[in-house]
Order: structure tokens, then C-alpha cells, then sequence
């Protein structure tokens, strides 16, 4: 019978009987292959606008790296699009652009959507195997252009294709100011007024001011009220502006004009300590507010003051207070209904009652809303559950559709080997405890270095290299994954040894060793074949428990 493969990294699989006394050679190549598909890294040098990345069955070829890091000899001048073949394996690769002019490099499989992993950055992508309509998806990207870290609170600038930088945070009251051509400056007093085209001064100047589709009001300043504080002797107004600069006694009084059918006088009091007092028209018999004619408005316009008289008809003046002097303007006429908002508060709306802000975020806070009720700021653990990564400070990301599968977990750590022999006393010594692993799904991926110094008096059998991260699948079967030492030094091996291969024992976290001889008998390593200064690296792959 002929050998068959695995569907996604092309693993031979004899046939029962087949490759007798030859199968060695089959088996180192399935090794290599599992190898590369766990951390194998593969530097790609692409030419020209289009690669094709094949995975070969029984073959040792390129599409069977875990890592991908793609380069050139020079510029290709074009973006370069890398096919991944056939296109009905599935694929998971991390790749680090690294080709020269900002070429990006845009992954395919079929038809379906191709994933472009820009030039600089890093990322994981994924192909979903389905044929001719297979599509290529971008999971995670890590951007060349993203600083390890910017200012808090600090506005971001770009810089073309360089790396992004933040501003100092803005002092009170500061604006960012642009020149057309370097960067905008944070600018604040004189210099803003001076940029905005309002002069230096602490008073603003307003020059040329036209309007469009609208009636423009006239502007009368440094009046100077009357003094005898009568109707008679107050100062008469013409303008629909007025900005009483002299107000040499307490209750010193100007006169409205002649009411007239929607007309409006605004009344700005200057003076710091005097109030002002507001007649009708002298001889007009006008009112203000209904009350009798010539009579002097009962409130008077207290200093720093600003009112606005309209005339509802061709004799009576109706008052309106100036709101950001003492009523804030509702919602419903364009203001916020509130006499302070706190600096740097994010405000937010309540229908037709006063604007609110929420106090200024702290560092690293974000606003989140619920869809109903008002957004709250949450940071940490609270944030990334409402982000939907977990709590923890490792986040965790779900439901990652790899085709046929879900990635329902990707992680990696490191953990530590040890040994256990059967019997003997004393404390093993190590030199070299290293382990790492990448879990993804429900594989776990291992690599380890071991090497003692001091072996005591321990004998027999080695029962167990013990410390796996994860405890392997309880199954119907003895052993739920494996792998082989790829290099060893000081033991004592027959003279028929050839390999040392591992295998996980079902349901724990131990790692069995086994000795396979040419004559293809396998027997458990012993204490006796391992000598104080014994040296092993492997690596392994098992299937993990379901719910760890």
C-alpha cells in the first residue's frame, strides 16, 4: 500500500508493513517537519512581485515554517504577493516583513480575501484551506510605525512613513497651532491671540467682520453713562451694541431708543464696581417689562453686567439676562446649562436639562457605554473584560476561526524539566533546567535543555522527566503525543543505541524516555546510562486534557 499524508503540513504515514527495515529515514523527515511547524524560522528572500510558498507532502519545503521573515537583495519595486500552495491546507504563520522600500507583502491562497502584512511590521495570518475560493486572514499586526511609548495625554503627529510621535501634554488654556509645513506648536496668551488674528492684548479686536444671510449689528464703544440719574439726563443709546466704559457713580443711567418691533439692545456694563441703571426712550413713553411708562427698569445692571432688551411691539422693552453672567443658557437655546464644567471632563448630554462632565480620566481610562444608561471610565481588568480579552494582564483572544477549528486558546510560557529515577537516594543537581512552549488550541508545542551536574546515588529506571505545563489528554491509549532528543551527551548508550525518543504519558504532566536501537527494540533509559554531567535537548508535542 502507498504512504499517506497529513492535510496540512504533509507528514508521511506508511502504510501497515511498508518501509521495512528503510523507515528511519521517513521518520527523521517527519521530525524535521514537525520541527519547522513548531518554531522553525524561515528567512525568505523574494524577488520580483510575485512568491509562491509551497508545502510539499513528505518533503522538507518552505510553506512548513512557523515563522516567516521575508526579505530581498534590493529593492523589488513592486509589492510582492506570496501564494500559499495548494490551496487546501490549512495554514498559520507568523511573519516579519523585512523587505527594503516600504514594500508590503500581500498573502493569498485562492479567490477568498488576502491578508497584506505592511512593510516593518509583524503578525500572525492564517489560511483557511477551502480550495479555489480560499482566503487568507491578518489576526494580529504589530505596526513598524507604533512607538514603545508615547506621552500621556500627549497629541499624536505623524511622520510620513516614520515613527509616530506625541507632544508634551497641553498646559491649561494652550491650542495647537499649525503653519502649513512643520509641525504644529502648542501656543497659548499673546502668541494664540496673535495666530487666531486677534491681537496681543487681554482685549480681543474684531476687524472686518461681515456676516452672510444675517442682520448685522452695530457696535458702540466707551459710552459714558449720565450722571444725573434720571431719565432726562441719562445718556441716550443708538447702537444695537453698547459698551458703557464710564460709569462714574453707583446708579448713573443711559436711555433705550424707541421701541420698535423686534429690535434688540445689548447692554454691556464694564464698569467694575458701579451698577447701571436703564431708562426707557426719554419722551417715547415706552415701558420695560410692562411696567409703567418712563419707568426706570427695577433691575438694575450690576457692574461687569451684560442685558439684552428686545422690543416685542412699538412701545414695551422685554429684558433678557445674560446668561454667562448669571442664568447659563439651556439646552434648548445652543448653551449647556451649566455655570462651570471641569476641566478636561468629557461632557455629556441628558435630553433638554444641563450638559454634565465626567471628571478627567485617569491614566490609561477609557470610556465605555452599556447602550443605555450614561458611559462610565474603566481601566485595567474592568476595560479588558469589556473589550472581551479577559481580566488578566495576559490578555486572552477567543473564537479565532481557523476553518475547521477554533483557536479557543494561543499562549506561551516556559516551564522546568526534572528527573525521576525509580530508585537510589540523594538530591539530583542541575546545571540546565529550560523549557519553553507554545500552546495553541489544544496542543501543546514543548522544547527543553537538561543537563545535571551531580546525580547522587539514584538508580534504575528514569520514570519520569516530570514539569509539563499542561497535563496531557486522559485517552484510551497509553501515550498522547511525543517527539525525539535532538541531541544528548554523557550517557552510557548499548552499542546498537541510535535514538532517544520521548512520549507523553496519558493523563500527567510527565515525559516518558525510551531508548529505540537499530534492531528495533526499545527499551526505558536507565540511571546507568545517564552520567552526572548527562546533557539532553528534545522537543515534543502532546494533546492537552479538554478545560485546561
Amino acid at each position: 500500500m502507498a504512504s499517506t499524508y497529513t492535510a496540512n503540513q504533509g507528514i508521511e504515514k506508511p502504510a501497515t508493513g511498508d518501509q521495512s527495515g528503510t523507515w528511519g529515514g521517513t521518520v527523521n523527515t517527519n521530525m524535521d517537519i514537525i520541527d519547522r511547524a513548531v518554531c522553525g524560522v524561515g528567512a525568505l528572500t523574494l524577488t520580483g512581485s510575485t512568491t509562491t510558498l509551497t508545502t510539499t507532502d513528505g518533503s522538507l519545503t518552505d510553506g512548513m515554517y512557523r515563522v516567516l521573515v521575508l526579505g530581498d537583495g534590493g529593492d523589488l519595486g513592486s509589492n510582492n504577493t506570496i501564494t500559499i500552495a495548494p490551496n487546501d491546507q490549512d495554514k498559520l504563520y507568523l511573519v516579519y516583513n523585512n523587505l527594503s522600500a516600504s514594500r508590503d507583502a500581500i498573502f493569498s491562497q485562492g479567490t477568498g480575501t488576502n491578508a497584506t502584512v505592511t512593510n516593518g511590521a509583524s503578525g500572525w495570518i492564517y489560511a483557511d484551506g477551502a480550495g479555489s475560493g480560499a482566503a487568507v486572514t491578518l489576526a494580529i499586526l504589530k505596526s513598524a510605525l507604533v512607538p514603545t511609548t508615547l506621552t500621556d495625554g500627549g497629541v499624536l503627529l505623524g511622520s510620513g512613513t516614520g515613527e509616530v510621535t506625541a507632544m508634551s501634554v497641553l498646559a491649561d488654556s494652550e491650542m495647537i497651532v499649525g503653519d502649513g509645513s512643520t509641525d504644529p506648536v502648542a501656543e497659548s496668551g499673546a502668541t494664540l491671540r496673535n495666530s487666531v488674528g486677534v491681537g496681543t492684548g487681554d482685549s480681543p479686536q474684531f476687524t472686518n467682520l461681515t456676516t452672510t444671510g444675517h442682520t448685522q449689528r452695530s457696535l458702540a464703544t466707551g459710552i459714558t453713562a449720565g450722571t444725573t440719574q434720571t431719565m432726562a439726563g441719562a445718556t441716550a443709546l443708538t447702537k444695537d451694541i453698547n459698551i458703557v466704559t464710564v460709569n462714574g457713580n453707583d446708579d448713573d443711567g443711559v436711555a433705550l431708543p424707541t421701541a420698535v418691533a423686534g429690535k434688540e439692545v445689548t447692554i454691556i456694563n464694564s464698569d467694575a464696581a458701579q451698577r447701571l441703571q436703564v431708562w426707557p426712550g426719554n419722551g417715547f413713553s415706552d415701558t420695560i417689562d410692562g411696567g409703567s411708562a418712563n419707568a426706570v427698569d427695577a433691575n438694575k445692571l450690576a457692574a461687569g453686567g451684560v442685558r439684552t432688551y428686545t422690543a416685542d411691539g412699538s412701545t414695551n422693552w422685554v429684558t433678557a439676562t445674560n446668561p454667562a453672567i448669571s442664568t447659563p443658557v439651556g439646552v434648548a437655546s445652543g448653551g449647556t446649562g451649566a455655570t462651570s464644567l471641569t476641566d478636561g471632563g468629557v461632557l455629556l448630554g441628558s435630553g433638554t436639562d444641563a450638559v454634565t462632565a465626567m471628571g478627567v480620566l485617569a491614566d490609561s481610562t477609557m470610556i465605555v457605554g452599556d447602550g443605555s444608561t450614561d458611559p462610565v471610565a474603566e481601566s485595567g481588568a474592568t476595560l479588558r473584560d469589556s473589550i472581551g480579552v479577559g481580566t488578566g494582564d495576559t490578555p486572552t483572544f477567543a473564537g479565532i476561526n481557523l476553518g475547521d477549528t477554533d483557536l479557543d486558546d494561543y499562549k506561551v510560557g516556559t516551564w522546568t524539566p526534572a528527573i525521576t529515577a525509580a530508585s537510589g537516594s540523594g538530591t539530583i543537581v542541575y546545571g540546565t533546567q529550560d523549557g519553553s512552549y507554545t500552546r495553541i488550541g489544544n496542543l501543546m508545542f514543548l522544547r527543553f535543555e537538561l543537563q545535571t551536574t551531580d546525580i547522587a546515588s539514584r538508580t534504575g529506571v528514569i520514570e519520569f522527566i516530570t514539569g509539563l505545563p499542561v497535563l496531557s489528554k486522559i485517552a484510551p491509549v497509553l501515550m498522547s503525543g511525543g517527539g525525539a532528543a535532538s541531541y544528548w551527551s554523557g550517557f552510557s548508550l548499548p552499542a546498537s543505541g541510535e535514538t532517544v525518543f520521548l512520549w507523553v504519558e496519558d493523563g500527567t504532566t510527565n515525559i516518558k524516555a525510551t531508548i529505540n536501537d537499530s534492531d528495533s527494540t526499545h527499551t526505558e533509559m536507565d540511571m546507568s546510562e545517564w552520567s552526572d554531567n548527562g546533557r539532553i535537548w528534545g522537543s515534543i508535542f502532546y494533546e492537552i486534557e479538554p478545560g485546561y
